[in-house]
């Protein structure tokens, strides 16, 4: 989340996914099990810019945030839709700005902008599919934080 808040302002989307597994590292090199089951949960789930959550992973740590009653932090990390779940930096980001009510505005006009730009610069190639995803995104959060009271920061 916060990788993707920093480069939202340089225009720049990541795409990837969440797993735990067994890595190493060598000669500046990370490889082992868990790389190759995160490059194959973003190939079979990616395609948006969005960072997939493997749900074996989320599984895997129920016990632990059942444990210490903290699922409310995972509800506001986590968006599920449909068979993919992925990390929600819109809503999460939120929390993490350390003037929410002035620098949230200011990240989802940086975002709207981003995507702006993105759906006008693409509109003859396959990646404008990525950017009216984005948009459905941007725009479902916006709903669903403000209402319909946000028209200035909507794409």
């Amino acid at each position: 989340m916060y990788a993707q808040m920093a480069l939202i302002p340089l225009g720049i989307l990541l795409r990837g996914a969440v797993t735990i597994g067994d890595i190493v590292q060598s000669w500046g090199v990370v490889y082992g099990p868990g790389v190759v089951r995160a490059y194959e949960i973003e190939s079979r789930k990616g395609g948006a810019p969005v960072i997939v959550i493997d749900d074996e992973t989320l599984k895997s740590v129920a016990p632990a945030i059942e444990k210490d009653h903290s699922a409310w932090q995972l509800d506001g990390l986590v968006r599920n839709e449909g068979k993919m779940t992925y990390l929600d930096y819109l809503r999460a980001c939120e929390n993490e700005l350390n003037v929410p009510e002035q620098e949230y505005s200011l990240f989802l006009a940086l975002h709207r902008d981003l995507i702006r730009n993105g759906l006008m610069k693409h509109t003859r190639t396959p990646i404008l599919a990525k950017y009216e995803w984005l948009k459905d995104y941007h725009e479902r959060t916006l709903r669903e934080r403000f209402g319909s009271e946000c028209h200035h920061l909507s794409v």
